[in-house]
């Protein structure tokens, strides 16, 4: 998280990896509640002041595509999203190998 960041923005996002680490754990028909959580607190983390908005835009996007995938019946395109998705949130939120 980039020190210059502004104070209220810096707990938002604090609180959204707090949900995208503590979904890790949780059986996957409940995962879609912490992802949308996650994405709430990162959408107030932008609303509050952040550094660089389109990447925290795209993180957002990308929580809340994760939270609306389907648990089952996913079509190709979806699971694809299922996979890359983590990768990129992993990067984003400095949990390298949470989700693989």
């Amino acid at each position: 998280m980039p020190s210059t960041m502004n104070p209220l923005a810096r707990i938002e996002l604090a609180c959204a990896r707090i949900e995208w680490v503590a979904e890790s754990s949780v059986p996957s028909y409940v995962q879609s509640a912490y992802f949308h959580t996650a994405a709430v607190e990162l959408a107030r983390a932008i609303g509050a002041g952040v550094n660089d908005t389109s990447s925290f835009q795209s993180r957002l996007e990308e929580l809340r595509q994760l939270a609306t995938l389907p648990e089952t019946n996913d079509s190709p395109t979806q699971r694809s999203q299922a996979r890359q998705d983590p990768r990129d949130l992993n990067i984003f939120f400095n949990t390298t190998r949470l989700y693989e």
